[in-house]
């Protein structure tokens, strides 16, 4: 992956609204593709309005 990372897209996806659990996936995510940063992630089913300012609160946003 290393040789490879600058003709790459990486993503990955969240479904924890904790930014702590977040924060853990996310390094988990890094680690596991052997990279130190991420291009897109996504987080699920942020549908309604108080669901995401709660979310982005959260994880410092």
């Amino acid at each position: 992956m290393a040789t490879r990372r600058k003709e790459l897209f990486l993503a990955t996806k969240v479904q924890k609204r904790n930014g702590e659990k977040v924060q853990a996936i996310i390094e988990a995510s890094l680690k596991r593709l052997q990279t130190d940063h991420l291009d897109l992630i996504h987080i699920q089913d942020l549908r309604r309005k108080k669901i995401w300012s709660a979310s982005k609160q959260r994880m410092g946003f």
